[in-house]
């Protein structure tokens, strides 16, 4: 069924992000990752957590699980799995990460931001989800601390990073 999407992404909806094989700490960890599973998911040790300015992901209310694997199939690394929220989620982690000291400043945003089949942003509307291209990407813009280029490790965006996938889901594929 074809549908418009729309601008803005609801609380309820389900957000992903693809877990690669580069995601991975270390290539040799993927055996202990998976033997870890039977744990809270991702709260293992062995999964690297962004530290990017900005994180892709896609609106999957918006994608058939078919189109889902496409995409991650498309990347040149190994996918795992696929990390899952609510934007309700979402929000709760940045209202708790403000608490801390020093983070009351804390902003990121969630927004959607569908490309084109070249991988450019589109700014015509409406967007379909039988558009070429990614038409229900979106994603994480982090906006304070604005990422630093060059800054290794940006360590309030990974302990961020950090929060928020200890609340996700784990589909692994495969």
């Amino acid at each position: 069924m074809i549908v418009e999407i729309p601008e803005e992404i609801h609380e309820t909806e389900v957000i992903l992000r693809y877990l690669f094989s580069k995601d991975l700490k270390n290539k040799n960890n993927l055996g202990k990752f998976k033997a870890s599973l039977d744990t809270k998911l991702l709260k293992t040790p062995y999964i690297f957590f962004d530290n990017r300015g900005e994180v892709s992901l896609q609106r999957k209310n918006y994608l058939s699980d078919e189109k889902c694997r496409e995409i991650g199939d498309s990347n040149v690394h190994d996918l795992l799995g696929y990390i899952k929220f609510l934007p309700r989620e979402y929000f709760s982690v940045i209202s708790g990460h403000r608490l801390e000291p020093g983070r009351e400043e804390f902003d990121a945003n969630l927004l959607w931001s569908p490309l084109n089949e070249k991988g450019v942003p589109r700014t015509d509307r409406p967007v379909f989800t039988n558009d070429l291209g990614l038409p229900a990407h979106c994603g994480i813009n982090y906006i304070n601390p604005a990422p630093v280029t060059n800054e290794e490790p940006n360590t309030a965006i990974r302990m961020f990073s950090h929060k928020l996938f200890n609340i996700c889901d784990l589909e692994l594929v495969g």
